[in-house]
């Protein structure tokens, strides 16, 4: 049962808007563009996951993905869990290609691609780490112990994983429907579901982190404004007969204000005043009435002091 499915990550979605407005000049967008190529491989990594999840009968377990709960000083995130009703399994997932061997330090591994080598913490590791914060987490909300068995889940498909050890907690994703029905089988099922008590815990106490431009060292004052071209990204469009005309490809269009009115949403706030739209979208007074009429159903305040709800 998947009691928390899996989602495109609010970083990601505001990684995405960033980059659409962020001039290629400005300092921070090289940065800024490693961190999206980052978060979105991790992303499209777990988003896999679920393929080789449903080749299995887990209608008796309970499925959570992108858990992130509190710990004493911060809080701690787990890409997926699976509770079953003698055990949990924690899988950290990495979405890397290459070669991939132990490195020389403890808790540490390397990834080799075309002759270069890097290293990069041992996903294994990390699982065991979020393991003993998932363990305190349970401890003192009292809830009865179950063991947890962690693994470290390659899903790139041009991963090569060369460890020089008998360790089967580091497998590709494909290996993963064998790992787990193995895992059950060290298990006499009672082939009943999880007790409800501990996916209540962890759905109350799930908390999404929630990002901003101050996040990226960004303000608005960063972006570009105007509607972009929801043809080929080019902004901004040309108002003309309540038309929006890219001046690029030549596409035309009479709604492109939408996606560009939800970007503000994302990038700076969820609601608007008529002064910011003209100012957002390079139109005047009249026409920022109309639109944002049109497109909010819900608004605060009067006269200048009037804020429109984006939806």
């Amino acid at each position: 049962m998947n009691k928390l499915p899996l989602t495109k990550p609010s970083n990601l979605i505001l990684l995405e808007e960033i980059l659409l407005r962020l001039p290629r000049k400005h300092l921070n967008y090289g940065i800024i563009e490693s961190e999206f190529l980052k978060v979105r491989a991790g992303y499209l990594g777990e988003k896999s996951i679920p393929y080789y999840l449903n080749i299995l009968d887990l209608s008796n377990a309970n499925i959570f993905h992108g858990l992130r709960l509190p710990a004493p000083n911060n809080y701690f995130q787990i890409d997926v869990l699976i509770e079953f009703d003698k055990f949990l399994l924690l899988i950290e997932v990495k979405n890397i290609k290459g070669l991939i061997k132990l490195g020389q330090h403890p808790d540490q591994m390397t990834q080799t691609i075309n002759s270069h080598t890097k290293p990069f913490d041992d996903p294994l590791s990390q699982a065991k780490i979020q393991s003993y914060h998932l363990t305190n987490f349970l401890l003192k909300h009292k809830v009865p112990q179950k063991p947890i068995h962690t693994i470290a889940v390659f899903s790139h498909k041009e991963v090569i994983l060369d460890l020089d050890i008998e360790n089967p907690n580091y497998i590709r994703s494909i290996q993963l429907p064998n790992f787990i029905t193995n895992l059950k089988n060290d298990y006499v099922s009672s082939h009943l579901l999880p007790s409800n008590e501990i996916s209540k815990i962890l759905l109350s106490s799930h908390s999404p982190k929630q990002y901003n431009l101050s996040n990226y060292n960004l303000t608005k004052e960063d972006l570009q404004t105007g509607v972009i071209c929801t043809k080929c990204d080019t902004l901004p469009m040309k108002r003309i007969n309540r038309k929006w005309s890219c001046p690029k490809c030549n596409y035309q269009s009479r709604s492109a204000h939408e996606n560009s009115l939800k970007s503000y949403k994302i990038l700076i706030n969820n609601k608007i005043s008529n002064k910011e739209a003209q100012k957002f979208l390079h139109i005047n007074s009249t026409t920022s009435y109309k639109i944002l009429n049109r497109y909010t159903q819900s608004k605060i305040g009067a006269n200048r002091g009037r804020y429109y709800l984006l939806p």
